[in-house]
């Protein structure tokens, strides 16, 4: 295992490496990748992915922070490569054979998403058509995401509930 591929799935080694704020951000990044059927599928989740371009076609980046950025290159449509975790100038290239030893909770997508929608767990409830209560359970992780819950999600935010449910 190299050490970029140790760092992205191993929580022990990502908290040696970067900061509380890096991780949260790396762990839902490394989420979304597990959890899309295609790389297409990364535009519909909470994460800030995009299609890059020039140079750069063929990859996608994810940002992590305002200056860190995770690149991915598209080896097939099911699979991609991580190639940088830091920023454009240092490339280190792996393949990801292991699986992540640590889960990233449904509130820390929804968290994610609520920030980037400018949505408050009261207008979230609204529009699920449930509590406050419950949007805040959910939050914290003392709620299970119901099928039927990853719908409504589905539903409200435009990303698909498999994703809620990875």
């Amino acid at each position: 295992m190299t050490k970029l591929e140790r760092t992205c799935t191993v929580e022990r080694e990502m908290k040696k490496a970067y900061d509380a704020t890096v991780c949260r951000a790396l762990k839902l990044r490394i989420g979304e990748l597990r959890a899309a059927e295609n790389v297409d599928d990364l535009l519909l989740g909470t994460g800030r992915w995009e299609r890059l371009v020039g140079d750069r076609a063929g990859q996608w980046s994810a940002r992590l922070t305002k200056n860190r950025r995770l690149v991915v290159h598209e080896e097939t449509t099911t699979e991609v490569m991580i190639i940088e975790l830091v920023d454009y100038h240092q490339v280190q290239e792996k393949t990801m054979s292991s699986e992540p030893d640590y889960v990233v909770s449904t509130g820390d997508h929804l968290a994610e998403w609520m920030d980037d929608n400018d949505v408050i767990a009261a207008e979230l409830a609204r529009r699920l058509g449930t509590s406050r209560k419950h949007v805040s359970e959910l939050l914290n992780g003392r709620a299970p995401l119901t099928r039927g819950t990853a719908i409504s999600l589905e539903e409200v935010t435009g990303i698909r509930a498999r994703i809620w449910n990875q």
